[in-house]
Formats: C-alpha cells, sequence, structure tokens
C-alpha cells in the first residue's frame, strides 16, 4: 500500500466558493445542560392514525418522501402534518434500495412493529379528497421545516470551509466529484474474487448467461450462483454507502450557511482488496436450514496502518468519520424459515376464581361462568373442562404453538440484517474501535452506533475520550430509531432531510466539527463544544428509562454565533 497516498491536489470545481478569514477564539462557556424529559427542541407533531370517515385525516409518507421533524412552536396546520413514519422508513440502508427481486426482513424491533401498523394506512384505500388533504398538510409541514432550517444559517452566503475531517467508506463509483480520493479505489472485480475465490464469475461470464442486465436478475443468478447473488447483493446493500455519507456533510454544512469544496476520503474496499493481505475477513456462512449470509470484519490493526500512513502525507487530518462497524456485521439471505401461523395459536380466556383466589383460563372456543362453586368451563358441547392456572396456561399454549411451526420456503429470497454492536457482539465489536481509536489520542473519531438493536453501554466506562458515537433520533417515536441505546450524540436526521440511519447522522456531526475548528477550536473543545450544544433528554422502553443527549441545532447556532462576534472582534482589534 505504500505510495497510496498522494499529496493534496484539488479539482478546480467549486460550490458557491467564498474565501474567508480564520482566527483563533477561545472555547465559550456555555451553560449546564438541563434534563427535559420527553421533550426536545423537536415539538413533536401529534400523530394522526386514523384515515377512517369521521376520524381525523391521516397524513402518510407517499413513496420514500422523508417526514419532516420541527421544532420551537408549530403552526396549526403543519401541526395537522403530522405522520406516522411509513413502512421501512426507520430501517437501516434506507438509502440503498435491495433489488426489487428481494424482501427486506426486519428484526424484531420497536421500529419494526410500528411499520407493520401501518399496513392498513395503504395508499390505495385513502379517499382522493383526503389524499389531497394530506399532500396539503404534508406540503405545509415541509414548507415550515424548510423556513426553520433557513434561520439555522449564520451566513448570507455560504462560507467555504477546509475539511481536515477524513471519511472512511466504501465507494466503487465516481458519481460524486466531492470526494477527494487519498488512494486508488480497488476495483469491484478484484474485491469480489477475494471473497468469492474459486466461486467467482466474471461479470462478462454473468451477461453471457443472464443478459446485460443480469443485476436485475439476482432471482434467477441466485439458483445457479448462490454466493456470486450473495456478493452482488453484498455490493448493492454497501458498495456506494460513503456517497450517501459524504452528502449528509454538505447538508449538514449548508444547514448553517458553510459550504466545503470537496471531502477527503479513503476507499474501505481497499482493506479487503488486496489477494496477499487478510485485512478484513469475508465469511460465507450457512445455517440449519441451509439459509446463506455474508459477514465481514475489518481488522483494527490494518486500518490503524492506513490512518498512519495518511497522517503521515496529510498530518493536519486528525479527524475521522466511520459510518460502518468494525465489529462482525453483514446479512442473511434467506430462502427457508421456520413460522408459526399465527392465526392458528390458540387464545384463551380468564375468569377470576374466588375460590381459587387466582385467575384461570380456558381456550376461547370453550364457555366460562363463574357459579358459586367457583368459574365452571365446559366445551361448546355441553363436556366440562378443567380450567388452568397461568403457568399451566403458557405451557399449553407454548406447545401448541410448537406444533404449527412448520417450514416455509420463499420464492424470492429476503433479506436480514445483523449490526456489528447488537448484545450478543458487542463485548468483542467494541474493543475493536477501542483499540483503533487508542492508537491516536490527538484525533477525534465520529462513529456510527448502528440502527438495529445496538447497545453501547455494556462498555462505556472503557471507551476512549476521543471517540464519539453518534446514533439517529426519532422525534415522532421521542427515542432512538432501531432501540440503540448508549450513543454519545443522538441526532434528528429528519429534521436535516438526511437519509434514515446512524451512518448519516454520523457524517454530519462531523461536518459541524470542521466548522468549529474555522473559529480556533482544537479537537477537544470541538468534542466539548458539541455536547454542549445537545439537550439531555430521556426516553422510555420496556418499562426502562434512558437519557440521551439530543443534538439541539438552534442551541449550536447561538454557539456558532458567539464564536463569530468574537472572531470578529478580535480582527477589529
Amino acid at each position: 500500500m505504500e505510495g497510496e497516498f498522494p499529496q493534496p491536489g484539488r479539482d478546480e470545481q467549486t460550490e458557491g466558493k467564498n474565501d474567508s478569514n480564520q482566527s483563533s477564539a477561545e472555547n465559550p462557556t456555555y451553560k449546564q445542560k438541563v434534563k427535559t424529559p420527553g421533550k426536545t427542541y423537536l415539538s413533536r407533531l401529534p400523530k394522526v392514525r386514523s384515515v377512517l370517515k369521521g376520524g381525523v385525516a391521516a397524513v402518510t409518507a407517499i413513496g420514500s418522501m422523508l417526514i419532516p421533524s420541527d421544532s420551537g412552536n408549530i403552526s396549526q396546520e403543519a401541526a395537522q402534518a403530522a405522520a406516522h413514519l411509513p413502512p421501512g422508513i426507520s430501517q437501516p440502508g434506507e438509502f440503498l434500495k435491495p433489488p426489487q427481486q428481494f424482501q427486506y426482513v426486519a428484526q424484531e424491533s420497536a421500529s419494526v412493529n410500528d411499520s407493520q401498523s401501518n399496513k392498513d394506512n395503504v395508499q390505495e384505500s385513502i379517499p382522493l379528497e383526503e389524499k389531497d388533504m394530506q399532500t396539503r398538510f404534508m406540503e405545509a409541514a415541509e414548507k415550515e421545516r424548510k423556513q426553520k432550517i433557513e434561520a439555522l444559517r449564520i451566513n448570507e452566503t455560504a462560507q467555504e470551509i477546509n475539511r481536515n475531517t477524513v471519511i472512511i467508506d466504501y465507494a466503487f463509483s465516481m458519481e460524486n466529484p466531492r470526494l477527494q480520493m487519498m488512494a486508488p479505489q480497488a476495483s469491484q472485480e478484484l474485491l469480489f474474487k477475494n471473497i468469492l475465490k474459486d466461486d467467482y464469475v466474471s461479470a462478462e461470464q454473468l451477461e453471457q448467461e443472464f443478459g446485460e442486465n443480469f443485476r436485475e436478475k439476482m432471482d434467477d443468478v441466485w439458483k445457479k450462483y448462490p454466493k456470486v447473488a450473495l456478493a452482488y447483493y453484498w455490493l448493492n446493500e454497501y458498495g456506494n454507502h460513503g456517497i450517501p455519507v459524504e452528502r449528509s456533510t454538505s447538508t449538514a454544512l449548508e444547514a448553517f450557511g458553510f459550504s466545503s469544496e470537496q471531502s477527503d476520503f479513503y476507499p474501505l474496499q481497499n482493506l479487503s482488496a488486496k489477494a496477499d493481505t487478510n485485512i478484513s475477513d469475508y465469511e460465507i456462512k450457512q445455517d440449519e436450514l441451509g439459509n446463506t449470509g455474508i459477514f465481514s470484519e475489518i481488522k483494527p490493526e490494518l486500518l490503524i496502518d492506513v490512518i498512519k500512513k495518511i497522517n503521515n502525507v496529510h498530518p493536519e487530518k486528525t479527524r475521522f468519520n466511520f459510518s460502518f462497524t468494525l465489529g462482525k456485521g453483514g446479512f442473511w439471505v434467506i430462502t427457508k424459515e421456520m413460522v408459526t401461523p399465527t392465526e392458528d395459536i390458540p387464545n384463551f380466556l380468564g375468569l377470576f376464581d374466588e375460590k381459587r383466589d387466582e385467575t384461570v383460563y380456558f381456550p376461547e372456543t370453550a364457555i366460562g361462568s363463574i357459579t358459586n362453586k367457583g368459574v365452571r368451563v365446559v366445551s361448546q358441547t355441553g363436556e366440562p373442562i378443567n380450567p388452568l392456572n397461568k403457568e399451566e396456561m403458557e405451557k399449553e399454549k407454548k406447545k401448541a404453538t410448537q406444533a404449527l411451526i412448520k417450514e416455509t420456503t420463499y420464492d424470492s429470497p429476503r433479506f436480514s440484517k445483523v449490526d456489528g454492536y447488537n448484545p450478543a457482539n458487542a463485548s468483542e465489536s467494541l474493543s475493536k474501535i477501542f483499540k483503533v481509536v487508542d492508537a491516536f489520542p490527538d484525533s477525534i473519531f465520529f462513529a456510527a452506533a448502528g440502527n438495529n438493536i445496538d447497545d453501547l453501554r455494556e462498555m462505556k466506562d472503557q471507551q476512549p475520550n476521543n471517540l464519539v458515537f453518534v446514533a439517529q433520533w426519532n422525534s415522532y417515536k421521542d427515542g432512538p430509531d432501531g432501540r440503540v441505546d448508549g450513543a454519545d450524540i443522538y441526532f434528528d436526521n429528519y429534521f436535516f432531510g438526511l437519509g434514515a440511519g446512524s451512518s448519516f447522522s454520523t457524517p454530519a456531526i462531523s461536518a459541524l466539527a470542521d466548522i468549529l475548528e474555522t473559529y480556533g477550536l482544537d479537537n477537544r473543545q470541538i468534542v466539548s463544544t458539541l455536547r454542549s450544544s445537545c439537550d439531555l433528554v430521556s426516553y422510555e422502553r420496556d418499562g426502562q428509562v434512558f437519557d440521551a443527549d439530543l443534538f439541539n441545532p438552534e442551541k449550536f447556532k447561538v454557539i456558532l454565533e458567539t464564536l463569530k462576534t468574537e472572531q470578529e472582534l478580535k480582527k477589529v482589534h
């Protein structure tokens, strides 16, 4: 990998380029955060769930539109634009849709349940006049969101800044000219050869067998070359992940009146595409039903080596954006599954039996009555049935449920993602990112906290001070998206119009760090200031109360205005 890091050479392309002077500014003192349980700077639009005639008209998202969040007091019209999150909007990887031949299978989470509850709100079932009303409400809410974003700007004309944060992520495409590559990109072909080895099939051969549009025929490819199809599925999900990641930095900068010509970018696929190195493990697994999965694990040792080489050539680059997890993560492509038909699971009714001083249970198909001798239960034909206590009822229900389980085969494979920081892998995965961060104590690392049942609290006492985990906040649920606990900063992607997932919350925060650097703040002050820009809030789940630091854009604007004023005063004197 020697010689991969050329001296930086900037393209002449600019977007609203404006020269600006930079000066040093001391880190101001800010008020201590006050905990505000259940309330944030986002005055949550009331959830309207009903689309029935005579009820309150609901607002649903049409297509892939993101429902905007809101802040401060909201107008009556915008308040009516409340919406339940559309199905799939809270799922990880929203920016990258799986091929139509695959269906996304969500893991057990609160966000999945919310998605399921929307199935009745299908667009076709809504009367035309209500659709028009919904469209007007959504347009009003979006207009107000944009006005609030516009109010965050501290510069009338975007101020051009230099970014000293390096994005390390996957990018095979060069469709985004803003990416300043710090190393030549390894090709898709080289990566696939390393992953698939003897199972590798070239794109030319796939074109000959399945046609030029073979990427749209993954079901057919899967039947003949399942591992090859799996690699292409991985490519679809992650291959150009870094492009919308970089786009999120631009959006965050623009919100506060700044811009950057380009972002320094290291292609993460380079860690896996060299056949003579083993810096990233790719493993193809099969479960007991024959489902196939692909899992990758980035080796911390070689990531450390890459960052050292970046530092040698670019010593000013002291911040890094990781919109990926270092633990073993990936996905299963499911063709077979053990399924229990929920409609066939027996239900039980309960009555309180004073004689037994407890609630007794019986099948809902039976008839129960309270007599002076206690609860009496008979079948529909009049035969007596012994009522069950709670333990007996649960045992009977479990036995009946297990008897109903059967193997189901799907015509088209389904996709189930596994995050690196889920409870089963959290300790091992977190220790790996800690190892990378500890090797560079003078740098800051902004890292995605995950999207699906990830818990970072277990090793919080071991987390390096220069590591900031960022997760997405869902203002409609007053809590994190995807049951992600223990992040250092939560960020509302919807308010800023970003894609769903902590992958996009993280670069937004790292972009704000670049703004703070323009006012002379060092890395320690940057982290402190970002934390000072948060509100301490709380959220509830499963009977537990959690605390969280939620980024407040209005508070951050006040901080920027203070720094800007100090900088201007220093110029005068």
